[in-house]
């Protein structure tokens, strides 16, 4: 017989975990506007009857007020053959190998899963809840499993649900997470930009901007923008970026990026080879130069003057930002400038961002817009650097927060409220949907490999899972990250009610400690406690 219990979203519910292994979540409050996620629970116990336990086939039904805004779907576990990396702690959920809760796919037709004995199943679902929906203040949501094939109720689990009567604002923080071009192309084994690309791309893009991700990168240099070299004049043709820029803002981008122009960690080298057509023949040209090869400058020069002159023809140039190099070591700031100087002058004025670790490329003016990674964010802090941004990658691996795949959901979804605390402007992580290998030779299968070919802790190269039908599956990671920044706006919400400071000391009085980088929510009862925190505060101010 299945039992069962509602537990937190932040919950990896293992298959030998018994739902009495989780504190049963009872309550849960959210505001108008929000996705709020919870987990159904489910373990089958032979002990509990003298039925054959082999594909009983169960039924999931949800009841109440708000059960039209329900999604549920199944929580199915991949393989995780690198858990942790070379730095890790007692936080980690496992280090060793093994299959990890992860991968978020829709239930059979009638809501139904096949029980198998001593197994759990976990059943995510989510509260679409409208803008305008009137259904506010207290409801009860009941869910009931029941054994299809002996007609038999097995469990009944009750949540209530308090909707406050105040919409959730609108995300403020600018927050990219790299689509990777390539993946597409290479995992479906389809020409770039071809029909198909631009109907998987939009799907990705989607799911991407639906969790709080709001900038595009353009991929400018590996393809968007067609370029072709006759007797040495460069000519640009805007058809596929006019393209991708409309997909792009139909999906609710804001912001587009221009890919890096020079190579990371020590801008020494062009980024890559460019694609163009030479004197009526295909090349990848380019690549490995100098940064300050003349022929490269001239080509750079000639693609940025006509790029902003084509997006302030559609009324998008302010909405541009520059790289210059990815994660330059100081070693290298020479190098760095030399790079910049050569094409400044063109881009000046418009937001440059880079990932970096050391502040002095922002005490020396070449970065206008540093995004240090999150483990590195105290000098900057301090020096009270505006429109700061952050990221995380393939570190920390501990105390910071991050989303790998071994890590407490707590953890990840602590972003929010430290993104909040010290008012950030953006977030930067590199890998949304990156499939290859480290140098990009190979394309791994992402429902095998989940560490870029044990380069990376698992989860760090991707959040969603590619599809035969051209869709993508959506990993638990993907929505915990957003749970946080939904967080973040809430905090924003409270804070016009009160003052920064009050939400503050609220929150971190919630927290039981400073809040800090280096200091996360592990436990899905210590992250509740400081959202609810913030929802009782609003609560208290709009009832009067």
């Amino acid at each position: 017989m299945v039992v069962s219990r509602i537990v937190s979203s932040l919950e990896k519910v293992f298959v030998t975990d018994r739902p009495e292994k989780f504190v049963s979540l009872e309550r849960i409050s959210a505001l108008k506007g929000e996705r709020i996620s919870f987990q159904l629970a489910c373990h089958d116990d032979p002990a509990l009857d003298d039925k054959i336990h082999a594909f009983i086939l169960h039924k999931v039904e949800i009841f109440g007020t708000l059960s039209k805004y329900a999604r549920l779907r199944l929580v199915k576990n991949v393989p995780v053959p690198k858990p942790v990396s070379i730095e890790y702690d007692e936080h980690y959920l496992k280090t060793e190998p093994g299959i990890f809760p992860e991968l978020l796919i829709p239930m059979p037709e009638g809501n139904c899963f096949y029980a198998s004995h001593g197994m759990t199943n976990s059943v995510w679902v989510d509260l679409e809840l409208p803008c305008d929906m009137s259904e506010v203040g207290e409801s009860e949501l009941i869910l009931t499993v029941t054994d299809t094939q002996n007609d038999l109720k097995v469990s009944e689990c009750k949540l209530t649900v308090d909707v406050l009567d105040a919409v959730l604002p609108k995300q403020t923080l600018l927050c990219t997470q790299w689509i990777s071009y390539s993946s597409i192309w290479s995992y479906y084994g389809i020409e770039p930009y071809c029909e198909r690309f631009y109907r998987i791309f939009e799907n990705t893009l989607r799911s991407a901007t639906k969790h709080g991700m709001n900038t595009l990168i353009l991929n400018v240099l590996g393809g968007s923008v067609e370029i072709k070299c006759n007797e040495g004049k460069y000519t640009f043709s805007f058809k596929r970026l006019k393209r991708i820029v409309d997909i792009a803002k139909s999906c609710g981008i804001c912001r587009f990026e221009i890919d890096h122009l020079f190579s990371a960690g020590s801008a020494e080298y062009s980024a890559h080879g460019v694609p163009m057509t030479v004197d009526g023949e295909a090349k990848t040209v380019f690549g490995g130069v100098s940064s300050t090869d003349p022929e490269y400058t001239r080509f750079l020069r000639a693609l940025l003057k006509a790029l902003i002159r084509y997006m302030k023809s559609i009324g998008e140039d302010k909405n541009l930002i520059f790289h210059i190099a990815d994660e330059p070591s100081k070693a290298k700031i020479e190098s760095f400038r030399a790079a910049r100087n050569s094409v400044i002058d063109i881009i000046d004025g418009y937001m440059i961002i880079d990932a970096l670790f050391d502040i002095e490329y922002y005490k020396e003016g070449l970065v206008t817009n540093p995004v240090p990674i999150n483990s590195k964010l105290t000098p900057f802090i301090e020096a009270g650097v505006p429109g700061l941004w952050t990221y995380y990658c393939c570190g920390p691996g501990v105390k910071h927060s991050n989303r790998f795949i071994s890590m407490p959901s707590a953890q990840n979804r602590s972003l929010g409220m430290q993104l909040y605390k010290y008012k950030l402007s953006g977030f930067l992580h590199w890998g949304f949907n990156y499939y290859h290998n480290e140098s990009g030779t190979y394309t791994n299968i992402p429902f095998l490999e989940n560490s870029g070919e044990s380069w990376v802790s698992g989860g760090d190269t991707f959040l969603v899972y590619p599809l035969a039908n051209d869709g993508i599956l959506e990993s638990l990671r993907l929505l915990v990250f957003h749970d946080g920044l939904q967080d973040m706006r809430a905090m924003q919400l409270c804070e016009s009610l009160y003052s920064h400071e009050e939400v503050v000391a609220a929150i971190e009085e919630a927290f039981g400690g400073e809040i800090r980088f280096d200091t996360c929510a592990y436990t899905s009862r210590v992250m509740h406690r400081i959202r609810e925190k913030v929802n009782t505060m609003i609560k208290e101010k709009i009832s009067k």
